[in-house]
């Protein structure tokens, strides 16, 4: 069908050749935020088979927003996450703070990245920053008959200034023009009207008082010199607004800032993982490609610092490109390595635009920049900000992070994942056991996708991973019994994406970390995590354990990379805060639960599944090594530093298939993975991670978890012979053995599994970790102090 546009009016002529009209449809309350407006407005687009429920929720006033916004249908909601401290040198007044930011984001380790770079700046004594000047232009063009008129305009300019400076003063309390420049092509002149404009950006204010000024200078000018202007525009596209130009960098538009601070070496070492020498080699070359490619200005990454502010103080995103033309300088110093960035054309305000907005208003005031007489001080922590994203950049980049992020685990092709309209009850139907087939799926919640908040390898692979992962909720109903089961459709990540979130977050902390996940990754307890829960769910089924959700199928798509379960439906609010501590007969009751698996499967190699293999920590020895160096922290308390350092000590055993002692273990059997139900039987999950170890690994976990700070000996004691009692009841192992596997069990856990957590705590603080450590540490005291 061919579409034609004539005089207002859309004509369609279909294959017949009949023309037919049809109006453009029109958008109601155009010029309305009122509710009733944006009602009909939602209304319309439903018409349109448009749905933007989502957008519906906001906390400002509608009244407050009259000049931000037309046709008023919702907002956006954008994740916000703190940056800082940072430490601030202020030089006017010789006084040093720690301040904090607000940073508006969906890019991850954006965050991480500037307070990173934060933290290396703070460390080395702060930041400082200075104010060059503060400007905003406008630039009229006007057209005449010959270059002559057009030179006579020039000087008529010059000479008349301070009247045209009073007819623009008339229009603007906070605006003054400073000076009128000018550019001549042919019988055409882009005149520069340059004004400072206090505590506002002042892009509307100077559009205001330049219109007044040319409008004054058209008729004023004719009348005097009886020269005719054939054509006059507000903006001739010369002041660069909203764009990056050479005259913006060289002459400024917005705030001129510059921010600079001086790096020690041993922050750069044992911070940003690097050296000043890797960082002016870098630079060297960086500088000059920049200059090949016609870069305007130098620097890496500080649009990124600066769009993330500029959404959560309500500045114009519009200026970001002119904003974020920066120049990075480099320079060794005795002490390490000297860095500034310059900000040229700074377009910001701390009063006007978005700024009143209530959340808006809120991060400003975080920053105390909120309101008139801040403008300076909010020029200098952006480019603070932006400084410190710059360094930490630039020490991703040349230690290889930024690139092994990206690129080591990265795919060779692309996957092509299953979507949520392909989670349809033929899926699920074809997925059920047998015994369950004459079940048939009434409801299917995709648009209530669970996600779990389920443990750190939960967050870390959802940071990564953009495929369907969590829990859909289904129902099923068996239609000659009318009887309804709810449950869940289980999506997880494969063990290659939970491995590169690991990756991922190691390399923020040290690149050669990430390199040895990378090369122990076969060794790791995450290998084939996502077959082994297939897996672990038919073998429990086989052996009739019951301490588990029922299972009722399982589907592996693997060329689309689906690895799904349907599980009985658990309900989380039954599952006890990882911090809580627990009483004596809950522990018990999940002790009871995982022994039965324990006792079913100790010393049986013949009859477990061949898929299951015995962990195994000596292999990747190098790994844990480095893991638990990396997380000695100078400001690591004396315990956690002793207790770091007799782990490095520990020398793991070499795995073997022969299980005289070994069981299956579950291997993650911690409160994020059980619950108590109301009969006091333990209820286990997530069984990913299940492997072939001692059973008291199993309970030197959860014992780390869950016993109370202040526990003794006795307790320590007798939870052990419970465990020993449930497992072996004939008494066939000798109790000084069971306690000396569990010793070795409680050191393997905090060598391999807590030594992760350790890390991961720099990068992201888990308020369990240290409690864990220190319970494992104090366990290991107990059983060896005789």
């Amino acid at each position: 069908m061919l579409h034609i546009f004539h005089q207002g009016m859309f004509y369609y002529i279909s294959k017949h050749n009949q023309l037919t009209m049809s109006k453009i449809p029109t958008v109601p309350g155009r010029g309305l935020n009122s509710k009733a407006a944006q009602e009909l407005r939602k209304d319309h687009l439903k018409k349109n088979k448009i749905e933007i429920d989502s957008l519906e929720s906001y906390s400002f006033e509608t009244s407050s927003i009259q000049n931000n916004i037309e046709s008023l249908i919702g907002s956006i909601e954008v994740p916000v996450g703190l940056v800082g401290p940072l430490l601030f040198s202020n030089q006017e007044n010789d006084h040093s703070e720690f301040v904090y930011t607000a940073a508006a984001t969906t890019e991850g380790a954006l965050i991480a990245s500037m307070n990173r770079g934060a933290k290396a700046v703070s460390e080395s004594g702060g930041f400082s920053a200075a104010v060059l000047h503060q400007k905003m232009t406008r630039v009229p063009l006007f057209v005449f008959d010959s270059l002559k008129e057009t030179i006579q305009f020039a000087h008529w300019i010059e000479a008349n200034f301070n009247r045209i400076k009073e007819v623009s003063s008339r229009y603007s309390n906070h605006a003054n023009l400073t000076e009128i420049t000018h550019t001549i092509t042919g019988n055409k002149i882009h005149c520069r009207f340059v004004y400072t404009t206090g505590d506002a950006s002042g892009q509307n204010m100077t559009t205001s008082c330049t219109w007044h000024a040319i409008l004054w200078i058209v008729q004023t000018f004719q009348e005097e010199t009886e020269i005719q202007i054939k054509h006059f525009v507000i903006e001739g596209n010369g002041s660069s607004d909203k764009k990056p130009s050479y005259i913006s960098l060289i002459a400024g538009r917005g705030v001129h800032v510059v921010a600079e601070c001086e790096l020690t070496e041993e922050v750069i070492k044992r911070v940003l993982r690097s050296s000043s020498d890797e960082f002016i080699r870098f630079y060297t070359s960086s500088l000059a490609a920049s200059n090949i490619n016609g870069m305007f200005g130098y620097n890496i990454n500080c649009a990124n610092a600066i769009a993330s502010i500029y959404a959560a103080t309500g500045q114009d995103l519009g200026s970001l490109h002119e904003s974020s033309t920066g120049i990075l300088s480099l320079e060794k110093t005795d002490k390490g390595l000297y860095l500034s960035l310059s900000l040229p054309s700074l377009v910001i305000g701390t009063i006007g635009g978005g700024t009143h907005l209530p959340a808006q208003q809120e991060v400003l005031k975080m920053m105390n920049c909120a309101g008139t007489g801040k403008i300076d001080r909010f020029a200098k922590l952006i480019a603070g900000f932006a400084l410190g994203l710059e360094i930490s950049t630039y020490a991703a980049i040349i230690s290889g992070e930024f690139a092994k992020a990206h690129e080591k685990l990265g795919r060779n092709k692309p996957v092509n994942w299953l979507s949520k309209s392909e989670f349809d009850k033929e899926l699920i139907k074809n997925s059920l056991l047998q015994e369950y087939l004459e079940w048939q799926p009434e409801k299917i919640s995709t648009s209530d996708l669970l996600a779990t908040d389920n443990g750190i390898l939960t967050n870390i692979t959802q940071r990564i991973n953009k495929k369907i992962t969590g829990f859909i909720p289904v129902t099923l109903k068996n239609p000659r019994t009318n009887e309804i089961k709810n449950v869940v459709v289980k999506s997880k990540p494969t063990d290659l994406e939970t491995i590169k979130g690991l990756h991922i977050m190691a390399a923020s902390v040290d690149p050669k970390l990430s390199d040895l996940i990378f090369n122990n990754r076969q060794n790791l307890e995450y290998w084939n995590c996502h077959i082994r829960e297939h897996i672990m769910y038919e073998f429990l089924k086989k052996i009739n354990f019951n301490n588990t959700p029922n299972y009722y199928g399982s589907a592996n798509i693997i060329e689309r990379e689906a690895f799904l379960l349907i599980l009985e439906e658990i309900n989380m609010s039954n599952i006890t805060p990882i911090n809580t501590n627990w009483t004596k007969e809950q522990i018990q009751s999940a002790i009871k639960g995982i022994s039965r698996l324990h006792k079913t499967t100790i010393g049986k190699n013949q009859e477990i599944p061949e898929t299951l293999i015995p962990f195994d920590a000596s292999s990747s020895i190098d790994l844990y090594t480095k893991l638990l160096h990396t997380s000695l922290q100078d400001d690591s308390p004396l315990w956690q530093k002793e207790g770091i350092k007799m782990l490095l000590q520990f020398v793991p055993q070499k795995a073997s298939n022969f299980l005289l002692y070994k069981s299956i273990t579950h291997n993650d059997f911690n409160p994020r993975n059980l619950f108590i139900d109301k009969y006091n039987k333990a209820i286990i999950f997530d069984w990913e991670l299940a492997t072939i170890n001692y059973p008291q690994r199993d309970i030197a976990e959860l014992l780390s978890f869950t016993l109370e700070d202040n526990f003794s000996k006795e307790q320590l004691l007798d939870f052990i012979h419970f465990h020993k009692e449930q497992v072996d009841p004939l008494e066939k192992i000798p109790i000084d053995e069971w306690q000396q596997n569990f010793v070795y069990s409680v050191k393997e856990f905090a060598y391999t599994r807590v030594a992760f957590y350790l890390v991961l705590n720099i990068i992201v603080k888990y308020n369990f970790v240290e409690k864990v450590f220190a319970n494992c540490l104090k366990m290991i005291n107990f059983l060896e102090e005789d």
